[in-house]
C-alpha cells in the first residue's frame, strides 16, 4: 500500500474525522436516486413509541454510523461507475474495478449487519414489555426497506395478533383426572391401630413359649428334685 495513503488512514483511525469533513463528504457523495437503500432505514413509528429513551439514543447512534457506511458505498459506486463507462479497459483498469467491487460488497455487508444489529437491540433489550412469539416472528420476518421493520407494519402486527388468538383457541385443554370415591368399608390406619390393641397374638404365635416344658413328666421330675434338695 502507498505510504502516503497509509499515513492518512492511520491518522484518521487514531484521531477520527472532524465533523465538518463528514458533512462535506456527505454533500460530495449523496445517496443515488436509483439506490435509496444506501441510506440507513428509519425506525418505524410504532416501535419508536414503544421503546425507552436509552433504546432510542442507541438506535440513533447506530443509524448515523450506518449512514456513513452508505456514504462510503456511494463514493465507491461513483468511482466504479466512472471506470465502467470507459470504452477501452486495460488490465489495470479492470483490476481497479475488481478492487472497488470487493470494497463495495464488504461495505454492503456492514450496512446489512447494522440493520440486523439494530433490530436485535430493539427486540431484545429496548422494548418495555415482552413480545409474544408470533409478534416477534412477524417483526423479524419483515423485509428491509426504507423502514427498519418494513412498511405496513401496523397491518402485519394486526394479522399476527389475529393468528395468535386463533392458535390459542385451537389449543386442546387437557381434561382433569376423575377422583374415585373412597371406600367407607376399608380399614384405615386408625382402625388397624385400634384393633391391634385388643387383639394381641397368642404366646404360642408370638414365640413366647420357646422355653416351656414340653411334657408333664419333665415337670414332675423337676418338682421331685426340688423336694429332695430341701431335705438336705
Amino acid at each position: 500500500m502507498n505510504y502516503w495513503l497509509l499515513s492518512i488512514w492511520m491518522e484518521l483511525i487514531k484521531n477520527g474525522l472532524p465533523e465538518d469533513a463528514l458533512l462535506e463528504l456527505g454533500k460530495k457523495y449523496p445517496f443515488p436516486e436509483n439506490c435509496s437503500s444506501l441510506q440507513a432505514p428509519k425506525l418505524n413509528p410504532e416501535l419508536k413509541a414503544a421503546i425507552n429513551d436509552s433504546g432510542k439514543k442507541r438506535d440513533d447512534r447506530l443509524w448515523n454510523i450506518q449512514n456513513l457506511v452508505g456514504t462510503a458505498l456511494a463514493a465507491v459506486g461513483k468511482a466504479e461507475t466512472i471506470l465502467l463507462k470507459k470504452q477501452d479497459k486495460d488490465d489495470e483498469t479492470l483490476a481497479v474495478i475488481g478492487c472497488l467491487s470487493d470494497a463495495g460488497r464488504l461495505l454492503a455487508k456492514v450496512h446489512h449487519s447494522e440493520s440486523e444489529a439494530r433490530r436485535s437491540i430493539i427486540l431484545g433489550f429496548s422494548l418495555q414489555s415482552n413480545l409474544q412469539p408470533l409478534l416477534k416472528e412477524a417483526l423479524l420476518a419483515a423485509p428491509l426497506d426504507c423502514w427498519l421493520f418494513g412498511k405496513d407494519l401496523s397491518e402485519r402486527l394486526k394479522a399476527a395478533k389475529v393468528l395468535e388468538k386463533l392458535v390459542a383457541d385451537l389449543k386442546v385443554v387437557k381434561p382433569r383426572p376423575v377422583l374415585q370415591a373412597k371406600n367407607l368399608n376399608s380399614q384405615g390406619p386408625f382402625r388397624q391401630q385400634k384393633r391391634s390393641r385388643y387383639h394381641q397374638p397368642h404366646p404360642r404365635q408370638s414365640g413366647q413359649n420357646k422355653y416351656r416344658p414340653q411334657t408333664q413328666k419333665e415337670e414332675r421330675g423337676k418338682k421331685a428334685f426340688r423336694r429332695r434338695s430341701s431335705k438336705y
